[in-house]
């Protein structure tokens, strides 16, 4: 995929002037995908994103450390707020050609029907029932080959979750990743080196620059231009190297999409003024946290021999918690885990013998 970098156009100092029919902000899950219908459907279309384009031979290449710089937003710094006793929770976004999903562990569940019969009963939204559904979430699961893990590539550390499962009068479910020759590397969340994990800037945005789609990485918007009530562009900058904005960038279009996520398209709308008008702008933000546990054994398990999200479990869905399989590279496992100095080192060198094991509490919006 040939993607324009801001970085090697930041040597003229007038700004960069484009026009379009459809200017969308953002190239992740949903930015990606209405790229590649509008430029099919014949509509010109210019993607902007305001992370660089990470190549899987880079990706490879760096320490999970090292791709949280470059392609998680805020570097991997990004937490909720606690509210009494809660803690901060940490939150990732990615920040890259192709978004969050580049970073995600590649598990794809459909929306369940019961959420689905929900938004049509009690939000009146009757084009999303689960029967209307169906066909587009097939068209996805196509596109972005989504199959499911099969059992050999479960960890040790998963098996051994399973056979407490057993015990205890429930199992596990395989999962339904977006995957293709997956090795089992188990580095979902910091890019996939091998290009297994189909991720839309593997699928959708290449789909859109045959189309004729352009691409710009390193390109951050700052505004909506408005003329009345009407939206008729965006304006913001090109980043160097360093992420450090630098020439000006405007983009006039036709027609103006958000795409960058549920925490910055309500930001762009506020600053524009729109959300004055807009009272639910910035409201319902739902994030479901995730936990995990870890257990050590006495012979090694390596956990992270195998797919780094294989099986999922809905034994305790009705107290809206779903189990799911989990084992992160062991530089960021060890650095999750508490003391300082010796105390930590004495712990950290159990890696090998952990098991882990986590889940997801559905939230309310708030």
């Amino acid at each position: 995929m040939s993607v324009i970098s801001g970085r090697t156009l930041m040597g003229i100092a007038k700004p960069l002037s484009l026009s379009t029919d459809v200017v969308i902000v953002g190239s992740g899950a949903s930015g990606a995908v209405v790229a590649a219908e509008l430029a099919e459907a014949g509509q010109k279309v210019v993607i902007l994103e305001e992370g660089p384009h990470l190549l899987p031979a880079e990706l490879g290449k760096m320490r999970p450390s090292e791709t949280m710089r470059r392609g998680w937003r805020e570097a991997g710094m990004s937490f909720t707020v606690p509210i009494g006793d809660s803690p901060a929770i940490n939150l990732m976004v990615g920040r890259c050609v192709g978004g969050s999903s580049v970073m995600t562990g590649g598990v794809c569940f459909r929306t369940p029907d019961h959420i689905l019969h929900e938004w049509v009963e009690e939000l009146g939204l009757r084009s999303l029932s689960p029967e209307a559904m169906a066909p587009h979430f097939d068209e996805v699961e196509r596109r972005c080959h989504i199959e499911l893990v099969p059992e050999h590539m479960r960890s040790r550390s998963t098996v051994l979750y399973g056979q407490g499962a057993e015990r205890l009068g429930y199992s596990l479910a395989p999962n339904r990743r977006n995957t293709k020759d997956c090795d089992g590397c188990s580095r979902c969340n910091f890019g996939c080196p091998h290009q297994a994990k189909w991720s839309v800037d593997l699928t959708y945005l290449p789909r859109a620059q045959a189309a004729g789609a352009e691409v710009f990485a390193d390109a951050r918007v700052e505004e909506i231009l408005l003329h009345g009530d009407q939206a008729i562009g965006v304006a913001g900058r090109l980043l160097d190297a360093e992420g450090q904005p630098g020439r000006r960038l405007v983009v006039r279009a036709r027609r103006v999409i958000l795409a960058c996520g549920g925490m910055h398209t309500p930001r762009l709308l506020q600053d524009a003024g729109i959300a004055d008008r807009l009272a639910a702008v910035g409201e319902g933000m739902t994030l479901h946290p995730s936990m995990r546990v870890m257990a050590r054994f006495d012979e090694p398990v390596y956990g992270w021999r195998g797919a780094l999200q294989s099986a999922h479990s809905e034994a305790f869905v009705d107290e809206r918690i779903t189990l799911m399989s989990v084992f992160v590279p062991t530089g960021v496992l060890a650095a999750t885990l508490p003391g300082i100095g010796h105390s930590h080192k004495r712990r950290a060198e159990m890696a090998p013998y952990l098991a882990v094991f986590g889940g997801l509490i559905h939230d309310d919006p708030g």
